[in-house]
């Protein structure tokens, strides 16, 4: 067993297991995590529709199942880990949704970012079928999910968090940030500003460009500098602003929106964040 699977000393000093867990969501962002589950030991049930998924897990040691049904039956705690707002409505919501599923006092931990309003009702079908749901949306790419670094928002029970610290520090720190709705809160904020960062970094490459200076070698130079950004980090890994926006302007555009939608309903204004979002050499808002 790796480190960062050791398991958690809870409130009682006792030694708490990283396991077994129900793993739903095993896409670009998920299918890394259910690796760091396994290979820190932990007993995982994946639930994927895709065949070649299934056979994939199946090799790495998961128990695997096409079934929903199959796979939270029984269960403790359940990950899920979809891309949006529509997949989350269709799998954790209605009648033979995730929550309908579980049993009273299993725990879900939701890592999708959502709009504060769809995180209400989830709250509010966790509340009625007594599932102790945890807002846990996450900061951070593939890459860092697979070298255990990924950052993880947590809102909710801090009893419940402590619970379910051990599964999710096999693949990332666990940073509580308070009552229900505030890891999405921060998230939000957090997917704006980086875009802000993207964009503002594009800018500076345009800038460093018309300067003369070629923007992988200003990127470098900026990288030790003041003005260093994960944004100019990330751009530096993948190679150009042109590939980074070729490869991530759809999940931040998904991010601008659900940001930009819920400081709409609560009557805040973003300000100069929205104007740089929408406006920056990037086309990285719908």
């Amino acid at each position: 067993m790796s480190d960062a699977a050791a398991p958690s000393l809870g409130p009682s000093g006792k030694s708490q297991p990283a396991g077994p867990v129900t793993f739903v969501g095993a896409g670009q962002m998920g299918a890394p995590m259910v690796e760091r589950l396994l290979g820190a030991g932990v007993d995982v049930t994946l639930h994927a529709r895709r065949p070649e998924v299934r056979e994939t897990f199946a090799g790495l040691g998961a128990r695997t199942t096409a079934s929903l049904a199959d796979a939270v039956k029984g269960a403790s705690v359940v990950i899920s880990c979809l891309f949006n707002e529509s997949q989350v409505e269709d799998a954790l919501l209605g009648p033979d949704g995730l929550i309908s599923l579980l049993e009273p006092n299993a725990v879900l931990i939701s890592h999708t970012t959502v709009g504060i309003r769809l995180l209400a009702r989830l709250h509010e079908a966790a509340t009625a079928h007594r599932v102790l749901l945890v807002d846990a949306p996450v900061s951070g790419a593939p890459d860092d999910i697979l070298a255990g670094r990924l950052t993880i928002l947590a809102g909710g029970d801090p009893a419940v968090i402590e619970q379910i610290r051990p599964a999710l520090k096999t693949y990332g720190t666990v940073l509580p940030t308070g009552a229900m709705g505030t890891a999405t809160r921060v998230k939000l904020v957090n997917n704006l500003l980086f875009t802000v960062n993207v964009q503002t970094a594009a800018a500076a490459a345009h800038l460093g460009r018309q300067l003369g200076i070629e923007t992988n070698a200003l990127f470098d130079a900026l990288a030790h500098c003041s003005a260093a950004t994960y944004a100019i980090e990330t751009m530096r890994a993948v190679g150009s602003v042109e590939k980074y926006a070729e490869l991530g302007a759809k999940y931040l555009r998904k991010d601008v929106t659900a940001a930009l939608t819920t400081a709409a309903e609560e009557g805040a204004d973003p300000g100069v964040l929205a104007h740089t979002a929408h406006h920056g050499p990037l086309p990285l808002t719908s």
